[in-house]
């Protein structure tokens, strides 16, 4: 689930400097730099929840895959 929200992450960032770029003339390298920041903070965002939603980050027994 990780890969869906770095796609939509990506996806509404870029939609965003396409449409500010396009609509409002602003420079396209000041919001691609922009949006790709705040592209990584939704990303990061959208994979902690749904990591937190599918059980958190630990394991139900975390001996069941040790190498020791």
């Amino acid at each position: 689930m990780a890969w869906l929200a770095m796609l939509t992450s990506a996806g509404v960032m870029m939609l965003a400097a396409v449409i500010g770029h396009v609509v409002y003339a602003l420079p396209i390298w000041g919001l691609l730099l922009l949006y790709s920041s705040l592209g990584g903070a939704l990303g990061l965002t959208l994979t902690v929840a749904l990591m937190l939603k599918n059980g958190g980050f630990s394991r139900s027994d975390p001996t069941e895959n040790s190498q020791d």
